[in-house]
């Protein structure tokens, strides 16, 4: 039986060209729905439909009313957090396998999340939820400073704040409610923040799929630990510097995913050490970690988790071997680049003269600001791939990308 898969990814579209060509390889057909046609790689089969800026659901039902024949097998995907809800409510209404409405709905609102870790006596941070700033005064004195804030419904670290005072927290609150007015693709969501529990250790990224009810482990990428006050990302890195820990943190994931009875997701954790080193769960989601995340767990442990998913929402069966991962056959890693202002250059200059070079990806265009509301500016990231025999490759990976951010080649003007 041959599948259409149509990929809902309104804005961006060109950050997800690896999962894209991942799903190609699952379905006879592709159609790609965004606002832009940005992808840098030719896809086979794929083919194009533009949404309207900042258009609404009734919108995309006449996108998909005028596509969709009767005689033809339907998959709906997305890989964007934004789209999660969009999708799984186009799915449910025209009855189009896809992610799942009520998995959704608890990987956009973090406070959805607390609740049912802490129901499932999952390792979670403490909290306070707040609402509203008048809420502050109550909520003080059982804060624990320093403290996490975060908008419920936000994503891409929008909003996430350390805070050391209440002066800070107001502050933090006051930004909060500035991304919220501003939206972003979070309908229909009830504003609020999470007063968080401050976790000081490292911090991890967790990706893996579900199929039929089971996770299936892709990779546990190391992340450079950042104290605040912003939490933006900086460095990702394969293999897991600590493998004895991941048999571990992969049980904390199977009992999660086991609690939201899901049959077949791409799944993602976030989850950081407290003061004693317990690893808990900062917040997840039914998409993959961005960036390069996909394409290096493919280039480490050879599983391709975005086609697993889809041969399992196809019901095409599935080799075990498929879903075993061999053991590390290289290190990777992404380092992104940061500035403010407008970008006049951006080309990755002598970093695509290191051996371990594998690929540039500009976030910011030139003659467009690099500016965003959490003081989050990304300008570039860069993937390398090298060898790996210990951890030692892994550091050795991670300090190359450090000195060979310096040699990108970009100008940035206040002007």
């Amino acid at each position: 039986m041959n599948f259409t898969g149509i990929i809902i990814l309104r804005k961006n579209s060109r950050k997800y060209v690896d999962q894209i060509k991942s799903a190609s390889t699952v379905f006879s057909r592709l159609i790609l729905i965004s606002e832009d046609n940005s992808l840098s790689e030719k896809v086979n089969n794929l083919s194009f439909i533009k949404s309207e800026k900042n258009s609404n659901f009734e919108h995309y039902i006449k996108i998909f009313s005028a596509i969709l024949s009767k005689n033809a097998n339907y998959i709906l995907l997305t890989f964007l957090e934004s789209d999660l809800i969009l999708a799984s409510e186009i799915s449910g209404t025209l009855n189009i396998p896809g992610p799942q409405l009520n998995l959704s709905q608890i990987s956009r609102n973090k406070l959805l999340q607390r609740n049912l870790l802490i129901e499932n006596n999952l390792p979670t941070p403490s909290y306070v939820y707040i609402k509203d700033k008048s809420e502050l005064t109550n909520n003080t004195n059982s804060i624990v400073f320093p403290a996490i804030t975060k908008p419920t419904n936000s994503s891409l670290s929008l909003g996430v704040r350390l805070v050391k005072n209440k002066h800070e927290l107001i502050g933090a609150f006051n930004e909060a409610e500035l991304i919220n007015k501003n939206k972003n693709y979070f309908e229909n969501s009830e504003f609020g923040i999470l007063i968080e529990e401050y976790l000081p250790g490292e911090e991890i990224t967790v990706d893996g799929v579900i199929i039929s009810g089971k996770f299936y482990l892709g990779g546990i990428h190391n992340k450079k630990k950042n104290n605040g006050p912003t939490f933006e990302e900086d460095l990702y890195s394969l293999p897991f510097k600590h493998p004895e820990l991941e048999r571990e943190i992969t049980e904390i994931i199977s009992k999660l995913t086991s609690s939201l009875s899901i049959n077949n997701s791409l799944f993602n954790a976030e989850l950081r050490q407290d003061v004693s080193g317990k690893f808990k769960i900062v917040e997840f989601s039914n998409r993959l970690s961005g960036a390069y995340c996909h394409r290096h767990i493919k280039y480490v442990y050879t599983i391709d988790l975005v086609a697993l998913y889809c041969k399992a929402i196809c019901g095409i069966k599935i080799k075990n071997d498929d879903l075993l991962r061999s053991n590390p056959r290289c290190s990777t890693c992404t380092k992104w680049i940061f500035g403010t202002g407008i970008v006049k250059k951006n080309s990755p200059g002598d970093i695509i003269n290191s051996p371990y070079f594998d690929d540039y990806y500009k976030i910011t265009l030139p003659d467009h600001v690099v500016n965003n509301l959490s003081g989050i500016n990304c300008i570039a990231r860069f993937s390398l791939k090298g060898p790996y025999d210990s951890i030692n490759d892994v550091l050795n990976l991670e300090n190359e990308a450090v000195e060979l951010e310096k040699l990108a080649d970009i100008k940035v003007s206040s002007d």
